[in-house]
């Protein structure tokens, strides 16, 4: 072996060896091989299979988002304005949650929060995965801009394996979204 092979190698084994770091898994960050062997979240390839499926019978847009900055700048507006969406729902309906966009593996932490009064969502995206048991809502980017355009339901969402829900068991958050995309609440969306 060359003596530059030797050095380039012992790098790349030891790049490989180290987990990527706390909010940095998502791959906005990642160039070439770093997200390929990042594990993915259960269901999330399913949602990727369901996505992939849906663009091309015509029934969900592809709103692909590029890597780096500009790709984060779009899924965290997304994100953001699918908690300004779910603070449509009752009070009672909201719960904390967190989600990820499967095809990027961005985390986002949705904390119930008390706003002058009123409950309302904290949103944190780019979060570190959960430890502790909180539901998750698995799904893609296309999805969440097809749920705020109102040109697919949660429902139907669901139906379709574009969003699944895991540590659910209560179904809190699959009624939430429910709640926050009902018909009626359609009208009073901005």
């Amino acid at each position: 072996m060359s003596s530059k092979v030797i050095p380039t190698l012992a790098a790349a084994l030891i790049f490989l060896a180290f987990p990527a770091a706390p909010g940095l898994a998502c791959t906005f960050h990642q160039t070439g091989v770093g997200s390929f062997f990042e594990p993915t979240y259960p269901g999330s390839l399913e949602v990727a299979a369901a996505t992939a499926r849906a663009r091309s019978e015509g029934r969900l847009a592809d709103s692909r988002l590029e890597r780096g900055l500009f790709g984060l700048a779009r899924a965290t507006g997304a994100m953001r304005d699918l908690g300004g969406r779910l603070e449509l729902a009752p009070e009672a309906a909201m719960t904390d949650f967190y989600l990820i966009l499967a095809g990027q593996q961005l985390w986002t932490d949705y904390r119930v929060t008390e706003i002058g009064g009123a409950q309302a969502f904290g949103v944190q995206v780019h979060a570190d995965a959960p430890r502790d048991g909180t539901p998750v809502a698995v799904t893609s980017y296309d999805t969440v801009v097809a749920l705020l355009a109102g040109t697919l339901s949660p429902q139907e969402a669901a139906d379709t394996g574009l969003l699944r829900f895991r540590l659910d068991g209560s179904g809190r958050v699959r009624a939430l979204f429910g709640e926050a995309f009902s018909v009626e609440k359609a009208a009073q969306a901005p």
